[in-house]
């Protein structure tokens, strides 16, 4: 979400309902992101996979309106953790909500918003690990969510820069922790 760098503040922090125009500023967010990143070699593998987290998989997200496995693998196992991060975690619009409601969400959006088959995995993921997300437990958590990209991956053609990136990128989310903590976890995993 580094692209919310180029949203305004009043929008980003707003506590009611957005209006059209607030909400069409919001979803410039991906692609500013994407290009944020583009100008770093590190991260300009993963640009694709920023600019279509919010894409949906029947093709009714943004910024493209990218459907089903024309949305990058990557991009749509980041949508999953956004979303769940996104539902669990407070923001100034609403209180947050519980790792079961998030669940909840998530599998009834199966084959509309996610891929189906990772909604599946990400959701058992969820399962097996509650406690250490609830005790936000992170160094037992990183390793989990390390193992689960690699099971997820395994099967895949990626090269390692972007598999890495994105294992950096799906930290704070996943575990519910926010963006504070990205500096730690990229400490633990380094």
């Amino acid at each position: 979400d580094i692209g919310k760098i180029g949203v305004p503040d009043r929008i980003l922090l707003k506590e009611g309902k957005l209006t059209d125009e607030e909400f069409e500023s919001i979803k410039q967010h991906p692609t500013i992101g994407a290009n944020i990143l583009s100008v770093s070699k590190v991260f300009s593998k993963v640009c694709p996979i920023i600019e279509a987290h919010h894409e949906k998989y029947n093709g009714k997200g943004y910024p493209n309106k990218l459907k089903g496995t024309d949305i990058p693998y990557l991009a749509r196992l980041l949508s999953l953790c956004d979303c769940f991060d996104a539902i669990v975690d407070k923001r100034p619009y609403k209180e947050a909500q519980t790792i079961e409601h998030a669940l909840d969400i998530i599998s009834d959006e199966k084959g509309t918003h996610f891929d189906p088959t990772l909604d599946e995995k990400f959701v058992t993921m969820v399962n097996e690990n509650k406690e250490e997300i609830k005790s936000r437990n992170l160094r037992q958590l990183v390793t989990k969510i390390q193992r689960y990209i690699d099971f997820l991956t395994n099967n895949e053609e990626f090269d390692t820069s972007s598999i890495s990136a994105m294992k950096v990128s799906l930290m704070g989310p996943l575990a519910g922790i926010g963006d504070s903590l990205i500096a730690g976890t990229l400490r633990i995993i380094a």
